[in-house]
């Protein structure tokens, strides 16, 4: 399994947001392929200690007030 991992963190207060996607060719985790992940968390440099939080983001169409 790849992944790609995009963003920005700041060294001065921690902060940082990502956007993570995935790509594999194993059965069992294709459903990877069409996530789209962002996350937000804090870099402890320091420490050299990373948390994050992902989320998966999902389009939840059709939207009720654009059907007919």
């Amino acid at each position: 399994m790849l992944f790609a991992l995009t963003g920005l963190s700041s060294l001065d207060d921690g902060q940082g947001v990502h956007v993570m996607t995935f790509q594999t060719a194993a059965p069992t985790y294709l459903w990877l392929n069409d996530v789209l992940a962002v996350g937000e968390g804090t870099i402890d440099v320091e420490h050299a200690r990373l948390e994050m939080r992902y989320y998966e983001c999902r389009v939840e169409l059709p939207l009720a007030h654009f059907t007919s």
